[in-house]
């Protein structure tokens, strides 16, 4: 997710990292002498979407993907508390860039110059750019900006941090979830905003099912906003993207995109697609799960997103907090269906339900003892 195109060094420290992350990683496993089978169970996942790249390919098999399969199947084969130590790393990686990103975000609108420089967008160089500072970033086009911080876009950002407070809220400082919200409100990320709304939803639902009432009046205000006139350009328009039409709001696909989909389900490539690295004749602006779906088919598709399922509910252990993890993480996947095939989609949801499993345990461990400490006071008393 990180940007390369305004601080060069991060695509040398990724190099680094993972080509470092092969021989170490493979030396750990080795050195463990030792997997679990629910861990080995966890490879499947990674090795499934590179058997698809290297049988259903176009113009054949170059080698892609081989040095992230590497890494991903020494992480998947780590314990559960080396997956939530990685996990935990992550996640204050993300805090530290969310601190240094809405300080600058709050110097650039209030027009505190601290050394900015304007470097073009990756997307649209021609009317879009970001404003940068060191190593952190804030988006602009027109009159609209949004933080990204390290991330490549604002729309990364605000997922990311979406997740993180989905697997940490339970167990983490107020601070931590300011900040999270805080990072997802200045990223104005959709997908951000989705998930801390499903989130909201899953939480008062947890508490107690009376709670629908409020559920509804969510629901209800998340269809309102979308006809509202605020008599603001920039938040009529994030607003609007809320709006569930064929024609916008939720759509991350263009009219190209839709013409080719259409006749691509009607072909008989609809089934195991036009194979990994097909040609994409629709241009930019498809950020959508069916671009996958014309690479790999309904039948490669469905089998990549349940490959994924299987092993993300074979580390729950009837956990709610896990169970809502993947529900969400999986609904993320309409917007950002990069998730499934990058390193940090498999850090949030794998690394993120060990962390969520053993924050667990620790708590119903101490629940235990503070309950049982109780009672033998109790005793003596009486």
């Amino acid at each position: 997710a990180f940007n390369n195109s305004y601080i060069p060094v991060f695509g040398k420290l990724t190099a680094i990292i993972t080509y470092l992350t092969v021989p170490l990683g493979t030396l750990y496993c080795l050195t463990r002498k030792y997997a679990s089978r629910k861990d080995i169970l966890l490879v499947c996942a990674p090795l499934y979407y590179f058997l698809m790249l290297v049988v259903n390919t176009y113009g054949g098999f170059t080698g892609d993907w081989s040095t992230a399969l590497i890494c991903l199947c020494c992480f998947m084969m780590m314990p559960s508390n080396d997956k939530s130590h990685i996990f935990d790393i992550f996640y204050h990686v993300v805090q530290i860039n969310n601190i240094f990103t809405i300080i600058i975000y709050l110097c650039y609108v209030f027009g505190i110059d601290i050394g900015f420089e304007k470097v073009p967008y990756y997307f649209n160089p021609e009317n879009q750019n970001y404003i940068k500072w060191v190593i952190f970033a804030v988006y602009e086009s027109g009159s609209t900006v949004r933080a990204c911080g390290i991330f490549i876009e604002p729309g990364a950002l605000g997922t990311v941090c979406a997740l993180l407070l989905i697997v940490r809220f339970r167990y983490s400082a107020l601070w931590e979830k300011v900040l999270l919200i805080a990072a997802i409100v200045v990223s104005f990320s959709l997908a951000g905003w989705i998930l801390l709304f499903g989130y909201t939803i899953c939480y008062l639902l947890r508490l107690n099912w009376r709670n629908i009432i409020v559920v509804l009046a969510v629901i209800a205000i998340f269809m309102i906003l979308p006809k509202i006139d605020f008599g603001n350009t920039e938040l009529n328009s994030f607003f609007n993207r809320f709006e569930i039409t064929q024609a916008g709001g939720l759509r991350r696909t263009n009219s190209d995109f839709d013409l080719i989909y259409n006749e691509f389900l009607n072909s008989n490539k609809v089934f195991f697609g036009n194979g990994a690295g097909c040609p994409k004749p629709w241009g930019s602006g498809v950020l959508s799960y069916k671009a996958y779906i014309y690479e790999f088919g309904i039948i490669g598709f469905s089998l990549l997103i349940l490959s994924l399922l299987v092993c993300a509910i074979k580390c729950v252990k009837f956990n709610g907090d896990g169970v809502i993890l993947i529900l969400l993480y999986f609904l993320s996947i309409y917007q950002r269906p990069g998730a499934l095939i990058t390193t940090y989609g498999y850090v949030v949801l794998f690394g993120g339900l060990s962390w969520i499993s053993i924050q667990k345990n620790m708590f119903d461990t101490n629940t235990i003892r503070n309950g049982a400490f109780l009672n033998i006071n109790a005793n003596v008393e009486l």
